[in-house]
């Protein structure tokens, strides 16, 4: 399995509440993390462009995201939200 980051930006507001909502349900669902505002961390076995494929049901073409690897040991962060050492304690490989 792989640590995988993905930043998303929701471009159209006016649907983007309940945008987010349906791609955070579906995150919560793969065990995710959000590290920060639109910053997640997934521990999955997949690729990159699985994960953008999958990610693109929940996703308008304007929308934005971006996806890719952690390296365990080459990654630092500051200010990152409340579990987010522990989600990365647990999920290294």
């Amino acid at each position: 399995m792989t640590i995988f980051i993905l930043a998303f930006d929701i471009k159209d507001k006016q649907v983007s509440t309940e945008k987010y909502e349906r791609l955070k349900a579906e995150l919560l669902n793969l065990n995710a993390h959000e590290v920060q505002s639109s910053l997640w961390a997934v521990n999955l076995n997949n690729t990159a462009k699985d994960i953008i494929d999958h990610f693109s049901n929940y996703l308008s073409t304007n929308d934005r995201l971006w996806v890719s690897a952690v390296r365990v040991n080459h990654y630092q962060y500051r200010g990152a939200l409340s579990g987010t050492n522990n989600w990365f304690t647990f999920n290294k490989n």
